[in-house]
């Protein structure tokens, strides 16, 4: 099995295996990983370790305040792609706020994806959360994911405008952004069984550190074959690992509420994992574009 701009080495039965060639030298234990042979590629790694997570629903009374229209044949050029991360950060050249010690993350859930990134962790965080940039709804759902129809409310907390940066005032704690919650719902594009369809996703920032933070997010689609029956549990977590570098670990799970549809659960929760690391990988692409136009301007 091939992925464009990567190499997929199963390992079905081992419990360690070793894995070498002129890019990649990497130890697999029980775990398919996925080694960068590229610029663009990242380091991937799947498991199947599920854990109990709260859950959350969509909160449709909340009117959105930031509102993008659907965008007429949505192109990055390389000037965009370099403007839309923003500006590197000093402060990521450190490799750990805590003695170098990599912090105690969440588990995953079922079936996850881990991609290194050549970019900083402050810098990513300040481009994915704060309500100052277009990162997150222009570059990556309307222009790297081709969604339309996106509508936002922004992160719903009192101190929104705080979230993602580095310079806030010294009264503002990190803890005190955890529990902010931002409702989104996008028109995700056609696919070759599925028609085009409404997505509505409430994303929860569960926790925010200056070494790393976490997303939850429950994403229902309704208008899908089935699609009132499941919900679509995601985690994205991203960890500062220094020198201007950071890991996005991101994972998902099929969730039934009242149950899976009678012979249906298998192939609704293979449909699922397939498309959302899809999509995680997308994201890891894009970023990656944008710290190679970097590198040569």
């Amino acid at each position: 099995m091939i992925w464009k701009g990567s190499a997929i080495i199963p390992i079905l039965l081992a419990k360690q295996a070793f894995i070498e060639n002129d890019d990649i030298r990497t130890i697999i234990r029980g775990k398919t990983m996925i080694g960068p042979l590229s610029v663009e590629d990242a380091s991937l790694m799947y498991s199947t370790d599920p854990i109990d997570k709260n859950q959350m629903e969509y909160n449709s009374h909340l009117k959105p305040k930031n509102v993008y229209d659907e965008l007429r044949d949505y192109e990055l050029d390389e000037l965009s792609l370099y403007d839309s991360i923003g500006p590197a950060i000093p402060e990521d050249e450190a490799e750990s706020t805590t003695n170098n010690a990599m912090p105690v993350l969440p588990s995953s859930l079922e079936n996850e994806i881990v991609i290194d990134l050549p970019v900083g962790f402050l810098r990513l965080r300040r481009a994915l959360l704060s309500s100052t940039s277009s990162f997150w709804i222009k570059s990556i759902l309307q222009g790297t994911l081709k969604y339309t129809k996106v509508n936002s409310t922004g992160w719903v907390h009192p101190h929104e405008h705080c979230i993602g940066h580095v310079d806030v005032p010294s009264h503002v704690r990190n803890e005190f952004f955890i529990g902010a919650k931002r409702n989104t719902s996008y028109r995700m594009p056609a696919s070759r069984f599925v028609p085009a369809n409404m997505a509505y996703e409430t994303c929860t920032l569960t926790d925010y550190t200056d070494d790393y933070f976490v997303l939850s997010m429950t994403t229902s689609t309704p208008g899908v074959p089935y699609g009132k029956t499941f919900l679509a549990k995601t985690q994205m977590v991203l960890v500062r690992t220094g020198k201007h570098r950071c890991r996005m670990i991101c994972s998902v799970e099929t969730h039934f509420p009242k149950g899976a549809p009678l012979g249906m659960k298998g192939q609704i929760r293979k449909g699922m994992k397939s498309g959302t690391m899809e999509i995680f990988e997308k994201i890891g692409s894009f970023i990656h574009k944008c710290v190679n136009l970097e590198e040569r301007v």
